[in-house]
C-alpha cells in the first residue's frame, strides 16, 4: 500500500511547560481507515488538529503525500486543507444557513473569495451536492436551516461538507461523541461506506472501543500524549485497553452501560 500521511516525532506544548503531544509518530497508508483511541486529555484531538493546521506542533514534522505541512504557510495552506476533510464533534455548522449553503461551503477552497461570499458554485458542485444529500438521506432537507437538524442530522451534513471537498484525508474528531446509539452506527456506517466506495483515507477519534474495533482497520491507542498502541483490532486485548484507560474492563462496561442508558 502507498504511504499517505506520516507523523514524525510529534511533539507539542501549551503554555511552554503542559506537554500535550510527547514523540507521537505512526503513518497511515491510502485506503485505510484508522481509530485513534484514548482518554479525554490524552491528546486525540490536537493530533487531527495538528494534522489539519489547525495547531502548529512545538516540534516534528508532518507528511502529506510528498509536502511536509506542518512547514507551509500563507496561500499553500489553503492548498493543503483542500486536501484534508473534516469532520466535528460539534459539526462546525453555520445554523442559520440552509443544508445546502452549509454543504456547498465545502467547495470554498476552490473558488475566489467574491465568488464565495456570493455563493456563485458551479452547476456541477451543485448536483454533487444534491447526489450526496441523496446519499445520505437528506434531500429533502436542502432548504431547511440547519438549526432545524437533529443531531444526527447536523453531523451527516457535516459529512457531505467534508466530502465536497473531494479530499484524500478525512479527519473525524469524535463524530459520535453527542449522538445516541442507534444514531452513532447511522453515521459510522455512513463514513465508512463513503470514503471505502471514493478511496479516502480515514482517521477518526473515538471514546467507544468496541466501535473502533467494528470499523476501523488499524488502531492506534494514546495516553498521556504518547502512543502506546498501534496494529489491527484482534491485537487489542483486554490488557491493553485497561492499561490505556487506567481502569479495569468491568469499569468500562459500566460506562458503556450508562451511556446507552442516558442515550
Amino acid at each position: 500500500m502507498n504511504r499517505i500521511l506520516s507523523v514524525n516525532n510529534l511533539y507539542k506544548y501549551f503554555n511552554k511547560d503542559k506537554l500535550v503531544l510527547n514523540n507521537i509518530s505512526f503513518h497511515v497508508n491510502k485506503g485505510e481507515f484508522v481509530s485513534i483511541i484514548g482518554p479525554s486529555g490524552a491528546g486525540k484531538s490536537t493530533i487531527l488538529r495538528c494534522i489539519n493546521c489547525l495547531t502548529q506542533p512545538t516540534k516534528g514534522e508532518i507528511i502529506l503525500g510528498n509536502k511536509v505541512i506542518n512547514q507551509i504557510k500563507g496561500r499553500e495552506i489553503r492548498k493543503v486543507r483542500r486536501e484534508i476533510g473534516m469532520v466535528f464533534q460539534n459539526y462546525n455548522l453555520v445554523y442559520r444557513l440552509t443544508v445546502m449553503q452549509n454543504v456547498m461551503h465545502g467547495r470554498l477552497g476552490y473558488i475566489s473569495g467574491i465568488k464565495g461570499i456570493l455563493g456563485l458554485y458551479s452547476e456541477e458542485d451543485k448536483k454533487k451536492a444534491v447526489a450526496l444529500l441523496d446519499k445520505v438521506g437528506l434531500i429533502n432537507y436542502m432548504y431547511k436551516r440547519a438549526s432545524e437538524l437533529s443531531g444526527g442530522q447536523k453531523q451527516r451534513v457535516g459529512i457531505v461538507r467534508a466530502l465536497m471537498q473531494e479530499p484524500s484525508l478525512l479527519l473525524c474528531d469524535e463524530p459520535i461523541a453527542s449522538l445516541d446509539p442507534g444514531n452513532s452506527k447511522v453515521i459510522m456506517d455512513l463514513i465508512r461506506d463513503l470514503v471505502k466506495e471514493r478511496g479516502i483515507t480515514c482517521i477518526v477519534n473515538l471514546h467507544q472501543v468496541e466501535i473502533a474495533k467494528r470499523y476501523a482497520d488499524r488502531i492506534i491507542g494514546i495516553k498521556n500524549g504518547e502512543v502506546v498502541f498501534d496494529g489491527v483490532p484482534s491485537l487489542l486485548s483486554n490488557k491493553i485497553i485497561e492499561d490505556i484507560y487506567d481502569t479495569s474492563m468491568d469499569n468500562l462496561m459500566i460506562g458503556k452501560r450508562e451511556e446507552k442508558l442516558n442515550a
